[in-house]
């Protein structure tokens, strides 16, 4: 057996742990902590963590490796390789959606959106909207039920393309 220190973002961590069943976390005391522990651990940590969770195991299912986005002000950054072979092809904010209607602690206005996109031109990706539909009977202050109900989230996609004006104007 192999200890040595890995450096995860809170969802690899988890999706390790839960799904693949190969990661084991300890506390400071060196006292193991369960899959359900961790999970409330995380969410008091990072508000949004179920959110993130279920968008992690969505952008999986389709075979992107993921990583942290926070140095290009994202939730994620995707790769269709890795960042050893080529850049990231988008940066992935997640928006909540709970009983049809965004919550509004996660919704991006026009001015953030003017940002995020001029971040993703300056640096060759484009941006990817992943809204993350909760169940209507979900009581997301619930940490057990949470964790139960996660098969049942929805994730829907929604791409934005920057345009590049100096080459549309040369091919005229």
């Amino acid at each position: 057996m192999i200890e040595e220190p890995l450096c995860l973002f809170l969802e690899e961590a988890f999706f390790l742990m839960h799904v693949l069943n190969i990661l084991c976390l300890k506390d400071t005391r060196g006292n193991t902590i369960s899959v359900a522990q961790a999970f409330a651990k995380f969410r008091k940590v990072k508000r949004n963590f179920l959110a993130c969770f279920c968008a992690y195991l969505y952008l999986k299912s389709k075979n992107w490796i993921i990583k942290s986005g926070i140095k290009f002000g994202g939730d994620f950054v995707i790769y269709v390789k890795g960042p050893q072979f080529y850049h990231a092809s988008y940066i992935v904010l997640i928006q909540e959606v709970f009983v049809g209607a965004e919550m509004q602690s996660s919704a991006i206005d026009g001015l953030d959106f003017q940002g995020f996109n001029r971040i993703a031109e300056t640096t060759g990706k484009d941006l990817l909207f992943l809204e993350v539909h909760y169940p209507s009977a979900l009581d997301l202050s619930d940490d057990a039920a949470c964790f139960e109900r996660v098969k049942d989230v929805h994730v829907a996609e929604t791409f934005t393309k920057h345009h590049n004006y100096l080459a549309a104007r040369n091919q005229a």
